[in-house]
């Protein structure tokens, strides 16, 4: 496996197929050389990232698979809230991979990158409410 430390564009060059191309060479040489698999890594804080591996063939790598699941259909707008009642024990499954347990901490993570001044550009998960970290501490 190899390991690809980051992909970084200018923001001007951005959304204009580099990543893309890129991508391709970089799964050709891998390929080439007998490589059996590209890893690399990306934040939730950067869903057009996300949707570029993920629609670049890339899957979630994460030993809770259940929880891999539910952040690429978060990515793809499916709801991560359920009802009431399983938003209530969202606490209880923060680390068992159910949808709950994941928008409680994306509640956290985004507020956390808010509260230092980092920006965050991502879809609004229906029936999540944004807190300030401060409320959320």
């Amino acid at each position: 496996m190899t390991y690809c430390v980051g992909l970084l564009l200018d923001p001007e060059r951005r959304r204009q197929g580099h990543a893309k191309r890129l991508l391709t060479r970089l799964f050709a040489a891998v390929e080439r050389v007998g490589l059996s698999a590209l890893r690399l890594e990306t934040d939730w804080l950067w869903p057009p990232a996300v949707r570029l591996y993920l629609d670049g063939g890339f899957a979630v790598a994460n030993w809770k698979h259940a929880l891999s699941l539910v952040r690429w259909l978060a990515t793809q707008g499916w709801p991560l809230i359920r009802s009431e009642r399983t938003w209530a024990d969202r606490l209880r499954w923060m680390d068992a991979g159910m949808p709950e347990g994941l928008a409680h901490k994306i509640q956290l993570w985004e507020a956390y990158a808010q509260h230092h001044g980092l920006p965050v550009r991502t879809p609004r998960i229906p029936g999540l409410s944004y807190s300030s970290w401060e409320a959320l501490s």
